[in-house]
């Protein structure tokens, strides 16, 4: 009786492991973009990731780069 329920427990642990490294998979990603950061840096970094390069980001900061463009520093799935 407890051979079936240990290799449950196994598969059950094997699906979580898989699951959680898909998770992971974000990557920090930086990328120059016209303008400043004005008030609403880190959305219009999203934004921006969106319009210019048509990739979904998430947790953005903004960060002046010169005095014409910005660094925008995002999670991304890929580069």
């Amino acid at each position: 009786m407890k051979s079936p329920i240990y290799t449950l427990l196994w598969v059950i642990l094997i699906i979580v492991s898989h699951f959680q490294v898909e998770a992971n998979t974000m990557k920090r990603c930086n990328q120059t973009f016209k303008g400043d950061c004005q008030n609403n840096g880190n959305q219009l970094c999203k934004d921006s990731y969106w319009n210019v390069l048509k990739k979904r980001a998430y947790n953005c900061t903004c960060e002046r780069f010169d005095g014409k463009q910005r660094v925008c520093k995002c999670n991304l799935r890929e580069c």
